[in-house]
C-alpha cells in the first residue's frame, strides 16, 4: 500500500474537496435563496454570511485539491464547518417538528462532524507528493 500512498492521497483530496467546491457554486450562485434560507435557519446578516462562507468554501476547496497551504485550507473549512453544524443542523435537529426534517438535519449534522473529522486529518496529513507543495 505504501507505493500507493501519494495516489491515495490525491484521490482523497479531490473526492473531499469536490462537496466543498459544489457547496462554494451553491453559496455564490444562490446568494439569494441561500440567504433565505440561512436566515430561516437565524444566521444573522443572511446575505453577507453567504458570500463570506461561499468564498470559505472556495478558498478551502482549491487550497485542498491542488495541495497548497493544505493545513490553512483545512482549518478555513473547519472554521466554516463548525458553526453551520452547530446553527443550521444541529438547532434545526431540535426545533424541527416534522419527522422527515428532523431526520434529515440529523444527517446533515453527521455528515458534518464526519466532514470535520476528514478536514482535521487532512491538515495534520498533509497533501502528499501531487501536490504543489509536495509534502
Amino acid at each position: 500500500m505504501e507505493r500507493y500512498k501519494n495516489g491515495f492521497l490525491l484521490l482523497g483530496r479531490i473526492l473531499f474537496s469536490m462537496i466543498f467546491a459544489f457547496g462554494a457554486m451553491e453559496h455564490l450562485g444562490k446568494v439569494n435563496a441561500m440567504a433565505a434560507y440561512a436566515a430561516s435557519a437565524g444566521v444573522p446578516f443572511p446575505k453577507l454570511a453567504i458570500i463570506v462562507t461561499g468564498l470559505m468554501l472556495l478558498v478551502g476547496s482549491v487550497s485542498i485539491l491542488l495541495g497548497w497551504k493544505i493545513s490553512y485550507g483545512a482549518i478555513i473549512l473547519i472554521l466554516f464547518l463548525v458553526p453551520v453544524t452547530y446553527q443550521v443542523h444541529f438547532l434545526g435537529m431540535l426545533h424541527a417538528t416534522d419527522p422527515g426534517v428532523k431526520q434529515m438535519q440529523m444527517l446533515n449534522l453527521l455528515k458534518n462532524i464526519g466532514l470535520i473529522g476528514g478536514a482535521i486529518y487532512i491538515g495534520f496529513l498533509g497533501a502528499g507528493k501531487y501536490s504543489i507543495d509536495k509534502k
